[in-house]
């Protein structure tokens, strides 16, 4: 009644299992491996005379509309897409966007980002198109674009699941085939019992602990799930994938049910587990593999027979795998300890063998036929990434099979021998100089964990997409892509050049020219320590816009010298990139040369487009000087200079509205500053009054400043304590906690005009109007004097600012018509001559944000902008005229805002990067070209090796009958 109800209970699961695989089936949407890219309107590359109304993305597979997206960005790099993306009619593959109307002419770039319903993979890619502009076209087509090979983290969740469910399957199949011819030796079977049930005992803790790592495994997957599309669990599950793995979760519970039912029958009185609980286990176990194979590339073809092969390719590799893990980890430590060891592995090694070579047959079939059918472009396979995969897997089974042949091998010679000269004694065969068994037991746990390396390999093709995805751009747009490559071996790098330090002093010298949107050129050195040309195979670059997460995009270079490589590519819009170069050695066995930068791509000036919005201040009456931008509530504050006015002004950036603030007793109002906590710290320029005015409750408070001199800046350190320059040799320091002021003398007769403080050194930078800088430490008040040398001089030094990115320091020539440059590390000068003309006052500055740096000029109603890389210098109407602009800043925007003392308002100057002209070439696949077909390596190579498993398959054969024959010789 007992062993009814346990029947029962089995079968109970097993139909579970199998009903769940069952309603897997139909769902299976038609897909091929992840969602791509088949084709889009405007097309990648196209030039369009008129500006489109929409963009049309379609992809390979059904994607989920509600985790994927479609951006269009313009030359600046900004969103313009409207906000109502929706598939095309019901067709669930395709994706539009509408675009606002008349755009602009230049280039555009078209990033997507889908979530595959069928496999839940994300999915990237990115291209361009020009309104108005020929696109530039590549002359050797870049190996991919902006494809995921790979996800780290699905792999790495993925892998766990199937090594349990390979051991699961592996353990529960091997038990059912491996011990038949040992239980129907006469005698034998019985005294191998009790060997046999603690075997089985362990094959039930290794199936729970196999069970427990899937379902595990199965949690982390959609969390990892949830992650990579940015939304909840429940969001996760939600979608297709997720319903398939609601749908593998329950197959897994069942598994660990079984599991842990076997796990209670042996747990405390080892017994054998009957073949009819052992093959629940395994067909449980296969409802598993099943939900695999259908997230799997069989799955997402849409057809039956993919999805067969895939599946029992898995069951095959479970078969193989699995029971190399089984013999290695359940059965050896048990056989080890009994006296009949000798005889149970003698039998044991060809009846696996025979398993093993017939699996072999099998995937021989299964495999080549399966790829056939996902990619057969043998050419295009060997190029990918996955093609890449798929060698190291081969190479490891190939390993594996090795072992397997020493094993046979070894069993025949080694293990056989004894009892066929007479020594009956396992003791003494165990003893055996030669050591047979310990030498078996250690190579087959090897085996056992070159298996999981291999899975590990399948874990990472499973989760990468197939070659043509890879290659999508030259497969389906082979004329356009993103980003050209061309050789032009002559040209001199005259734009940036970095060098970085790899191992034992080598170097990956790279140069672009010119270094800014539109075509550059690379150029890639390996040089020695020596900085001698390195012998180089190949070399290949990666380009990743960070700022919008486009790439990587992958771009073999030309080799025109031994250690030299070039390629052409056009920097699609500004913005931070990064540039990763890799290249292979020549010599074997060596490292690949491997460094990344990180740096800025900026338009160049006379690509820049400014739009220059002048608003009057209340009643046309203020006269704004000193801006003082308030990042916090996008803001500009502004004093009104006017004897008397007691107003501060407040701009606000986002409603271009102004709102007066009234202090009493506020006379002029001209330098200003923002503190930590968002106060206005501010100088009452004819009182001498410091002021702290807080805009959340329009608080005010005012200290005697007790330097009577002439004022002439204020700035704010990281501590929020207060700094005031004045016509005299002293800086005030003022405390907002004691409320007091202090002095720190400078040189002798200086004149500082104005303040730069360099927080992360700890530094103030000060502007001497008598031709020089000056630096203060402010934790030691060490004052140091740097000027020019030579006939280098500065000529009025007023205004002063700190380039954040580089550490170098700006300063103004009031009367010099020029900006200098001071290298706080090699201590150098070094002179930007601006507009000649008289009435060219340089005075303040700010960066905008493309890290131009503008120079307000005063009595000359233009500004001047200089390219702080190159140097060059453009000049920018303003387009009022005596405006008198002495003072600027700039937003979080990088926009420029201007004070126009005489206009009475503030100037917005919005900037943007124009289009840029790029020569068009001609395209060309850089795919290789073999010479053969897929078929005409598969067959050939798939006859000869069946050929070899019916061979070794007879091998086996003979090999189990004579050692079944010694071992009832013995019994």
């Amino acid at each position: 009644m007992s062993r009814s109800k346990s029947k029962n209970k089995f079968l109970i699961i097993f139909i579970i299992g199998i009903i769940a695989a069952a309603i897997s089936v139909p769902s299976i949407p038609s897909a091929h491996a992840h969602a791509i890219i088949t084709k889009s309107d405007p097309v990648p590359g196209q030039s369009l005379s008129a500006a489109p109304s929409k963009v049309d993305i379609y992809f390979s597979d059904p994607v989920d509309i509600r985790y994927s997206e479609i951006k269009v960005l313009d030359a600046d790099g900004q969103q313009i897409e409207k906000n109502d993306q929706h598939y095309i009619g019901s067709d669930q593959t395709a994706l539009s966007v509408s675009l606002p109307p008349n755009l602009k002419n230049g280039i555009y770039t078209i990033s997507t980002k889908v979530l595959d319903q069928t496999d839940g993979h994300v999915t990237e890619d990115a291209f361009v198109f020009g309104i108005g502009q020929e696109v530039p076209k590549s002359t050797t087509t870049p190996t991919s674009n902006n494809y995921q090979e790979v996800s780290i983290p699905e792999t790495i969740t993925r892998f766990p699941a199937l090594v349990g469910q390979i051991v699961v399957a592996g353990i529960a199949s091997a038990s059912l085939w491996l011990w038949g011819p040992v239980s129907r030796i006469p005698g034998f079977g019985r005294t191998t019992e009790t060997t046999r049930a603690k075997i089985d005992s362990a094959m039930a803790r290794l199936a729970v602990i196999g069970s427990i790592v899937v379902i595990s495994s199965g949690f982390a997957m959609i969390i990892v799930q949830a992650y990579s599309i940015n939304a909840g669990i429940l969001d996760a599950i939600s979608t297709k994938f997720g319903n398939m793995w609601v749908l593998r979760m329950i197959t897994s519970s069942a598994l660990l049910g079984v599991s842990l039912m076997l796990y209670q029958k042996t747990r405390k009185n080892p017994a054998i587990i009957s073949k009819y609980h052992t093959a629940t286990l395994l067909g449980i176990s296969f409802a598993v593999l099943l939900t695999t194979s259908l997230i799997s590339h069989g799955a997402a073809t849409g057809q039956i027979v993919p999805l067969l092969l895939d599946f029992f390719h898995n069951v095959f590799a479970s078969l193989w795998i699995g029971g190399i893990i089984y013999i290695a980890f359940v059965i050896m430590p048990q056989v080890k300890k009994s006296d009949q060891a000798s005889n149970i592995i003698s039998i044991i090694i060809p009846r696996f063998s025979i398993l093993v070579i017939s699996v072999l047959g099998a995937v021989v079939i299964t495999g080549p036929f399966l790829m056939y059918l996902l990619e057969n472009n043998l050419a295009l396979t060997l190029a990918s990434f996955y093609g890449r995969v798929l060698i190291v897997k081969l190479l490891l089974a190939c390993v594996m099979i090795a072992f397997g042949a020493y094993h046979q091998y070894y069993h025949k010679e080694k293990i056989l021998t004894p009892s066929s000269q007479g020594i009956r004694n396992p003791i003494m065969q165990l003893s055996s100089p030669n050591h047979s068994l310990s030498r078996f037991d250690k190579t087959i746990k090897i085996e056992a964990l070159i298996g999981i390396a291999l899975v590990a390999t399948v874990a990472i093709l499973v989760d990468s997409g197939l070659p043509s995805g890879e290659f999508q751009n030259q497969l389906q747009s082979v004329q356009y892509d993103v980003f050209g490559l061309a050789v032009n071996a002559n040209q001199a790098p005259s734009g940036l050049s970095q060098t970085g330090f790899i191992e034992n002093g080598s170097r990956i010298v790279s140069s672009i020219s010119p270094f800014t949107t539109g075509d550059n050129d690379f150029v890639v050195s390996f040089l020695d320590s020596s900085k001698n040309q390195i012998d180089m195979e190949s070399a290949q670059i990666k380009l990743t816009q960070t700022d919008n997460n486009i790439g990587p995009i992958t771009i073999d270079a030309n080799k025109t010298n031994t250690g030299t490589f070039t390629a052409k590519t056009d920097f699609g819009f500004p913005g931070h990139w990064t540039l990763r170069v890799e290249g292979v050695q020549n010599k074997q066995n060596s490292l690949n040369l491997v460094y990344s930068y990180n740096f800025f791509v900026k338009p160049g000036l006379d690509n820049l487009q400014t739009d220059i919005k002048e608003y009057k201040t209340p009643g046309n009456s203020s006269t704004p000087r000193y801006p003082v931008y308030d990042s916090e509530r996008n803001k500009v504050w502004v004093g009104d200079t006017t004897l008397g006015s007691g107003n501060i002004l407040d701009f606000d950036l986002a409603t271009n509205k102004f709102t007066e603030h009234k202090i009493p007793g506020l006379n002029s109002m001209v330098y200003s500053a923002l503190d930590s906590h968002g106060t206005l710290w501010y100088i009452d320029f004819t009182r001498k009054v410091l002021g702290n005015y807080n805009p959340d409750d329009n608080s005010n408070k005012e200290y005697p400043i007790p330097n009577q001199d002439f004022l002439t800046s204020i700035a704010i350190d990281k501590n929020d304590t207060v700094w005031i320059t004045s016509h005299s040799d002293d800086i005030l320091k003022f405390s907002p906690s004691t409320a007091k002021f202090d002095s720190i003398k400078l040189t002798p007769k200086s004149d500082p005009l104005d303040m730069a403080i360099d927080n992360t050194q700890g530094m103030i930078w000060i502007a001497d109007g008598i031709g020089k800088i000056s630096s203060l430490d402010i934790a030691t008040s060490k004052v140091t004097d740097y000027a020019p040398q030579g006939n280098f001089t500065m000529k009025g030094p007023t205004g002063i600012i700190l380039d954040s990115q580089t550490g170098k320091i700006y300063i103004s020539e009031h009367e010099g018509q020029a900006v200098t440059v001071f290298d706080p590390l090699l201590k150098t000068f070094r002179k930007i001559p601006l507009d000649s003309n008289p009435d060219n006052l340089p005075y303040g500055m700010a960066f905008d944000k493309y890290h131009n740096l503008w120079v307000a000029q005063h009595t000359l109603d233009k500004i001047s902008v200089i390219d702080t890389r190159t140097n060059q210098v453009i000049e920018k109407n303003i387009p009022t005229s005596g405006t008198w602009v002495q003072w600027l800043t700039s937003d979080s925007e990088g926009n420029i805002i201007m004070a126009e003392e005489k206009a009475n308002a503030l100037g917005v100057i919005d900037i943007s990067a124009g289009p840029v002209q790029s020569t068009p070439q001609q395209a060309q696949s850089s795919i290789p070209s073999l010479g053969v077909n897929y078929t005409q390596v598969a067959a050939p190579a798939m006859t000869g090796l069946l050929v070899i498993v019916g061979l070794f398959y007879s091998k086996g054969i003979i090999d189990l009958r004579r050692a079944t024959e010694q071992v009832k010789s013995q019994n």
